[in-house]
Order: structure tokens, then sequence, then C-alpha cells
């Protein structure tokens, strides 16, 4: 499970769409079988979630102005490690 917590202090009210960059820890890798079909399988906010060879990139749809934000994405970012015999 990955929780995130974002908040905006711009000049408007809200932002448009905001991508959090998540760098996972050497060793570690996201598990991408639990990942769903969007827009169903995640919390209104994220619009869409992509991993790369050592990041989980997620998409929200906005951020209103000085709201923390927080969102968690169940199961889609958990990270295995790659360890052997450590």
């Amino acid at each position: 499970m990955l929780n995130i917590t974002v908040k905006y202090n711009g000049a408007k009210p809200t932002t448009n769409m905001v991508i959090v960059n998540i760098k996972l820890l050497l060793g570690f890798t996201a598990d991408t079988s639990l990942l769903g079909s969007p827009p169903d399988s995640f919390v209104p906010l994220v619009q869409q979630v992509d991993t790369g060879d050592d990041h989980v990139l997620v998409y929200l749809k906005e951020v209103p102005k000085a709201v923390p934000q927080t969102t968690t994405e169940t199961g889609s970012c958990s990270a295995e490690s790659q360890a052997s015999g450590r």
C-alpha cells in the first residue's frame, strides 16, 4: 500500500493535472500485478498510475488550493526486494 499526500499553495483555486514521481529505493520494484483498469480501480483524484524501472508515476486530475489531498493506492505500488541472501 502506498499513501501520498500533496498540497497546492499557488495563486489559482486549483491546479491542472499533477504528476507525482515516486522513486523506489535501490533493490525494490513496483508490483504491477495488482493494478486494475482505470478509472474504476482508482480513487476519484487519481487518473492513471504508471510504473518505470525504478519509479511509480501517479497522475492526479487536480489538487485544490490549501487542501491536503491524501491518496492510497492499495497494492498497486507495493515493493518487493530484489536482494538475495542479505
